[in-house]
């Protein structure tokens, strides 16, 4: 059985920027995607000014779809605008963010596995759908709301 000293599952920008940053300091890392391709989600992709300036990873200007200056709230009856000076507000398509992120969490040593759905957890392995069994020192749950790794712990989902 193959080893690594960490496991993530889940390939979205949480998973991706961790697979980054742990192989940049040197550890083996294996990021498991359920799906075939990593990225296109059904999502805005809002980012704020301050997401942009604190992602570990640099987001290239390419990436931005729009940029925006004010944004208008309606709550109730009420409607309040928020304009700034400067953009503040993005949209970004996930599907070319992850691309962009999966290169370079590849880049700094990670290997990501694709259509690699997670079927049971064990304490010093997973087992794949395909029945393969890989082996973990850590496991970081990137699995968003549907987490298999919550399930394990025995978490319960508000």
């Amino acid at each position: 059985m193959k080893k690594y000293d960490c496991i993530i599952i889940g390939a979205g920008p949480g998973g991706l920027s961790c697979a980054s940053e742990l192989s940049k300091k040197g550890k083996s890392v294996l990021c498991l995607e359920k799906n075939k391709k990593v990225g296109p989600k059904v999502c805005a992709g809002g980012l704020t000014i301050k997401d942009l300036e604190k992602l570990p990873m640099k987001i290239p200007k390419e990436l931005i779809e729009h940029s925006f200056n004010s944004v208008i709230l309606q709550i109730n009856k009420k409607r309040i605008e928020i304009k700034n000076n400067k953009d503040y507000i993005f949209t970004i398509d996930r599907e070319r963010l992850g691309q962009h992120m999966m290169k370079s969490a590849k880049e700094a040593g990670a290997t990501i596995k694709t259509n690699s759905k997670v079927n049971k957890i064990k304490d010093n392995h997973v087992e794949l759908q395909n029945g393969n069994q890989i082996g973990f020192k850590y496991l970081i749950g990137a699995d968003g709301s549907a987490s298999v790794v919550r399930k394990h712990l025995g978490l319960r989902s508000k």
